[in-house]
């Protein structure tokens, strides 16, 4: 339960920070909305899913299900974080790069 704990604290912390640099400051809302949809989305059918599997296979071949869809998560999200890392830009709203602003809270 540690484990659990503590890799969706760190998932949701990461997550939301990186999402706040990178996202346009007019579009934040937006983009948090579509996070928290996706994590909950993803708790729910995860649990749906691993108690049908639990149910058919049994435990080892669940957890063993359950590593390998995280470990695909986890490549893809780093493929595509570097991804856009890569790409760069200015990601701030067109008034904001007008004005000079940051689009950063201090």
């Amino acid at each position: 339960m540690f484990v659990i704990g503590f890799g969706s604290a760190t998932h949701l912390v990461i997550g939301t920070t990186l999402l706040q640099r990178e996202a346009r400051s007019d579009m934040t809302g937006v983009v948090m909305g579509v996070l928290l949809s996706m994590t909950f989305l993803a708790e729910t059918l995860g649990s749906l899913i691993g108690g049908v599997v639990f149910e058919l296979v049994g435990a080892r071949w669940t957890l063993a299900v359950a590593g390998t869809v995280m470990a695909v998560g986890a490549l893809t999200g780093t493929r595509l974080a570097a991804r856009a890392t890569r790409r760069g830009g200015d990601r701030r709203a067109p008034d904001e790069r007008a004005n000079g602003r940051s689009g950063t809270v201090t």
